[in-house]
């Protein structure tokens, strides 16, 4: 069962929308639709080659299905507006821009306190955001305030029975912290502590490993849509 949708695939279809951005081959499509007077971001997976969209692109829609439900009403979190299928879902449209558009000095500290009061609320639902370093996953309204993004690659706490799991938990929830620390160095050097300063600098216990593991993963996923398209091209040629 796909859940409750905010509109159906021939609805997305029928809807007013734009295309924000073409995905490449792990990439989901990002379309802005407009539906009973409101606006989503609709991430849909469905045009990317087969061996990923049956694979990784249903478990990552799977997976941020699950993590925006965990974190529904949270403050600076999007709304949650349902899977359509198994391949895309939609958010809440938030204007505002990519914190890594913004220049030195325009980011408050007022912005930065409530930023890590986000990250805290998502820590306390039991969801870690894993990728706060890549700074496009911090948004900043009209307003000026923060809205994290893109919960594709969170993951929870785990059970006891998934020691790995939860090792890669306490990992990540200390990056995201490091995530504000690399976003203060870069435009408000002033606010940042001592203890910022050096968990960027040192980094954290086991950070290799975990972030290897991560990594490798999307490496493989990658590798192996890339010699499918390619065995593909093959035999039509």
């Amino acid at each position: 069962m796909v859940g409750v949708a905010l509109l159906t695939r021939t609805e997305l279809g029928d809807s007013p929308h734009e295309l924000l951005r073409a995905g490449r081959y792990w990439q989901p499509d990002l379309f802005l639709v407009s539906r009973q007077g409101r606006r989503y971001v609709v991430k849909d997976y469905r045009a990317r080659p087969p061996m990923y969209r049956w694979t990784a692109g249903i478990l990552s829609t799977w997976r941020e299905a699950k993590n925006y439900r965990r974190l529904a009403g949270l403050p600076g979190i999007p709304a949650f507006g349902g899977r359509i299928d198994r391949y895309a879902l939609a958010v809440e449209f938030i204007p505002g821009r990519n914190a890594d558009r913004f220049q030195k000095g325009e980011l408050s500290p007022a912005f930065f306190s409530e930023l890590r009061t986000i990250i805290q609320g998502v820590h306390d639902r039991g969801v870690v955001l894993g990728d706060l370093r890549n700074s496009k996953n911090i948004m900043v309204t009209e307003q000026g305030r923060p809205v994290l993004i893109d919960f594709s690659t969170g993951f929870g706490r785990g059970g006891w029975w998934n020691p790995l799991q939860r090792w890669l938990y306490r990992i990540f929830e200390q990056d995201d912290f490091l995530g504000v620390a690399k976003l203060k160095r870069r435009y408000a050097p002033e606010l940042m502590t001592e203890e910022e300063r050096r968990g960027l600098e040192e980094g954290l216990p086991l950070e290799g490993p975990a972030h290897a593991l991560r990594d490798g993963f999307k490496a493989v996923v990658k590798r192996v849509v890339g010699a499918g398209q390619q065995g593909k091209k093959r035999i039509k040629g």
